[in-house]
């Protein structure tokens, strides 16, 4: 038998330039942020083949189910699907407890996954409490199930799912409103996905956040938003012959928007994706990830990660160019470091191919 577990981490029950504070047992509701955050998800959500919901009793959980249109009747609750109790930090911000609390704020940072102060739990307790549950649920039912639950208790559960050292427990991305896939096969469950959410949340305002949060120079939001533009021409050329959607074509628009966030440091491309991934946008940080990659493959159809590279490469600033223009001035940058040269050479070719590509497809 095959079936698939969906684990969903709650909506935001703050606003996200708040300060981030240690919140386990208390009972706080979604904010306005949050509900709304939900609702954008609902289709997303949704579009997962769950038949049977399970939410642990907190407020924000079953605010998040009606937020998705689950009725209340609908819900099956678990008390052991609550989140992690903090003790005597709970619902402190981080900057008060190492203010109050610096001594065992140090001690927790060097074994993250087993400590607790007074009162709480640990990642690995919190985490054994919900396997439990979550083998309960199984033996309760063999239909696909989505779970809504919190951060705490899912980070610490699947550390012992995937055997990762509990002090790892934070390399699981999960973001409110992400959405983690566990599929069950013959008894055995194996993680898929973690913290994934829907394009649909990276409108203008959470992009700007981004911004803000990455610190991304004027210069460089600049330079995206006009290879934005440029993107969308590029799709619009191709979209019948490449059998492209109007999906596809604005989660492209978004990567653009979105691909040099990290421009200012080493490995870009990657730390940009690597930040997006962090947030749930797996589809977007996938696409951002490729935008500066020298590999080529002539005989794969048009992707659109090689779109992004192309028009990328047709931007200099905030300004369209032949790529003849952009690589002759960038080879400077280059000239007389031997590997830096050869990646240059290997880059200007993808260039060449991909235009081949897009110029096949148009009857050029």
């Amino acid at each position: 038998m095959k079936r698939y577990i969906y684990l969903l981490r709650h909506g935001n029950p703050g606003h996200p330039d708040d300060p981030r504070r240690c919140l386990g047992s208390t009972d706080v509701s979604l904010s306005d942020y949050g509900r709304r955050q939900m609702e954008k998800s609902k289709n997303y959500i949704r579009s997962f083949p769950w038949t049977r919901v399970y939410s642990s009793p907190m407020k924000r959980c079953i605010q998040t189910a009606e937020c998705l249109g689950i009725k209340r009747e609908e819900l099956v609750i678990k008390e052991n699907l609550r989140e992690m109790a903090a003790g005597i930090w709970e619902n402190l911000t981080f900057t008060e407890i190492k203010e109050k609390y610096f001594d065992l704020y140090e001690a927790r940072g060097k074994q993250l996954g087993t400590f607790a102060v007074e009162g709480a739990e640990s990642f690995k307790e919190a985490g054994e409490r919900f396997a439990a549950c979550i083998d309960e649920i199984r033996r309760e039912t063999d239909e696909h199930i989505l779970v809504i639950a919190h951060a705490g208790v899912i980070r610490g559960y699947l550390c012992a799912l995937t055997g990762n050292e509990y002090d790892n427990v934070m390399d699981f991305p999960l973001p409110y409103g992400g959405i983690t896939i566990l599929k069950e096969e013959d008894g055995v469950l194996y993680l898929e996905e973690t913290g994934i959410r829907t394009a649909d949340l990276l409108d203008d305002k959470e992009i700007r956040r981004i911004y803000k949060k990455c610190r991304t120079p004027e210069n460089v939001i600049a330079h995206m938003e006009k290879v934005a533009e440029m993107t969308v021409k590029l799709v619009d050329r191709v979209m019948d012959s490449e059998g492209f959607c109007e999906d596809d074509r604005l989660m492209l628009y978004k990567a653009a928007l979105l691909h040099d966030i990290r421009r200012t440091e080493k490995n870009h491309a990657e730390k940009s994706a690597a930040f997006l991934r962090k947030e749930g946008f797996k589809e977007v940080a996938d696409i951002v990830k490729m935008h500066h990659s020298d590999q080529m493959n002539m005989d794969s159809g048009l992707e659109l990660h090689e779109i992004l590279f192309y028009a990328d490469k047709l931007v200099q600033d905030d300004r369209i160019v032949s790529i003849e223009e952009r690589f002759s001035k960038s080879f400077e940058k280059c000239r007389g470091i031997p590997e830096a040269e050869k990646k240059h050479r290997r880059l200007y070719e993808k260039s060449l191919m991909i235009q081949k590509k897009i110029d096949d497809r148009c009857g050029k």
